[in-house]
């Protein structure tokens, strides 16, 4: 087994990646602020310190627990915040990033994991599902973030030769999710439904989205780890993988992927299966479409399954049911 440091640990994303190496049998350690996840989250088996990325006491970190992979979630995650503060967004997103890496780099790790973003990386996409080579129109300095520190990993690889993988996550929802992100929607409205308060929906309802549950996406994170096994050995596997439900494959893994369901939906039919699951008896309320919001959104996600064999194994209304279930135990 590894060790392995998870920057954001104890956030939405990382603490469900984290409980996943622990179960795996990994070492973990995680680094976090808590400025937004909680340590009620981190697993009680990790090796916690509480601490900003930007710190430069991070290297003693990796000094003294020499890690052989690094997953990288800490990030300021909030778009309309990064266009209201587009500099302190840079200074945690790109320097504070870059201080993760400059670290993985000096320790020597295999390869670092980085939580990069489909949602706003593509913009108005020509091609929907959109695959990685579409061209990337950021539109806001949150995904300008994204999008330079998916450069700097290729730098770091061609240069130093630390090999990474840049997951471009779709509309990730799930228990644990913060209700108050913009892009929390499913959790604003099971939230609010819970209450028994009555949801908003901005627009007409007609913009899409890719949602894709949270154990889905941990299981993409999981399959980044390098792989002992031989190229046969693999091949043997993927071939049984496809009778297997739930198999998949760690294998070495290099380059920006996409995770998501390839599956568009509406902010309405959304909002109508959320209510279907909780009984809910109202329609939901309208206002005003923020400007800039992107119309459509879903990404393919065949590289990730063609080099893989990973896939999503939760539907819409699965993950929703999950997701409600766990609201219910903290309403």
């Amino acid at each position: 087994m590894s060790r392995i440091l998870v920057t954001g640990g104890a956030g939405f994303i990382g603490s469900h990646t984290v409980d996943a190496l622990i179960n795996a049998g990994h070492d973990v350690i995680v680094i976090d602020n808590l400025s937004s996840g909680k340590k009620t989250h981190i697993h009680q088996s990790a090796h916690f310190y509480q601490m900003d990325i930007r710190d430069p006491a991070l290297a003693s970190i990796f000094k003294k627990h020499s890690p052989e992979f690094v997953y990288h979630f800490a990030a300021q995650i909030n778009v309309r915040h990064s266009v209201s503060d587009s500099f302190n967004d840079a200074n945690i997103n790109i320097l504070g990033s870059l201080n993760v890496l400059e670290n993985a780099r000096l320790s020597g790790v295999k390869k670092i994991i980085f939580s990069s973003t489909g949602g706003v990386m593509y913009g108005e996409a020509r091609a929907i599902p959109t695959q990685e080579t579409h061209p990337s129109y950021p539109t806001s300095p949150y995904a300008i973030a994204k999008r330079t520190m998916e450069n700097y990993l290729q730098f770091y690889h061609n240069n130093y030769h630390l090999p990474f993988v840049a997951f471009r996550y779709a509309n990730v929802y799930g228990p644990r999710q913060d209700n108050k992100g913009e892009a929390g929607v499913i959790a604003i409205f099971i939230e609010a439904i819970t209450r028994g308060k009555i949801p908003t929906i901005y627009g007409d309802g007609s913009q899409t989205r890719d949602f894709i549950f949270i154990q889905d996406v941990v299981k993409a994170n999981l399959s980044a780890l390098e792989s002992s096994k031989t190229s046969e050995a693999i091949a043997v596997e993927s071939s049984r993988s496809k009778r297997s439900k739930g198999v998949f494959l760690q294998a070495p893994l290099i380059g920006i992927y996409n995770v998501s369901t390839a599956q568009e939906t509406s902010i309405r039919e959304l909002f109508h299966i959320i209510q279907r699951v909780l009984s809910f008896p109202h329609e939901a309320k309208y206002g005003d479409l923020p400007s800039g919001e992107v119309r459509r959104s879903a990404l393919d996600f065949q590289k990730l399954y063609s080099e893989n064999q990973w896939s999503p194994d939760f539907s819409l209304e699965q993950g929703i049911v999950k997701t409600c279930e766990w609201w219910k135990q903290i309403a």
